[in-house]
């Protein structure tokens, strides 16, 4: 395809795609964003006094981590057994994922979380999945956090994928906490 043709797609898919805006077909181009966009992960320090520098000192030590199995006090009416069970089989995969910057020699991060609210996504509404994350190393706590996830989309809205894409999140957050990346600004409130 020349780059005269590709132009000229693209000026007709924008061209179409605002014409539908104009007569009413907002909702179907929203839809179509979220599922491209997929779900969006947030890290909130249980402390307000956590500062990005603070976290990347934090993180910068530690050569390895691990994931404990997930737990949640809800019922399983609230949280289904499918959301735990995908959040262990996503963490498990992470460490070997992630070996560039976790290479597995050294001091190591065990990173403990408990599904504090669960919600899969509606005909309207977004899912959302709440989850109180603790990093921690030697006894002692490197950061606690909320990592708060909401997805419009129809693919990422169900049990088990967002909490496949809660574990994706923390994996991109490990990753920005310790080379600095722009990601870790978006992540952070």
């Amino acid at each position: 395809m020349t780059t005269r043709n590709r132009t000229v797609t693209i000026l007709t898919l924008f061209t179409g795609a605002m014409l539908l805006s104009q007569v009413g077909c907002g909702t179907a181009i929203k839809t179509a964003y979220y599922e491209v966009r997929g779900a969006k992960v947030k890290v909130v320090p249980a402390t307000s006094d956590v500062q990005r520098a603070q976290i990347m000192d934090r993180f910068a030590p530690y050569k390895s981590f691990s994931f404990q199995p997930c737990t949640t006090t809800l019922g399983s009416h609230i949280c289904p057994p499918k959301v735990i069970n995908s959040y262990d089989a996503a963490a498990s995969a992470l460490p070997g994922e992630l070996t560039d910057q976790y290479p597995g020699d050294g001091p190591a991060l065990t990173i403990t979380s408990d599904v504090q609210f669960f919600e899969p996504k509606g005909l309207l509404g977004a899912a959302l999945m709440f989850t109180r994350v603790n990093f921690i190393a030697d006894g002692n706590t490197v950061l606690d956090a909320l990592v708060v996830t909401k997805s419009r989309s129809f693919r990422e809205g169900g049990r088990g994928a967002l909490a496949e894409e809660t574990v994706k999140g923390i994996g991109k957050f490990l990753v920005s906490a310790k080379t600095g990346e722009k990601e870790l600004d978006d992540m952070l409130p």
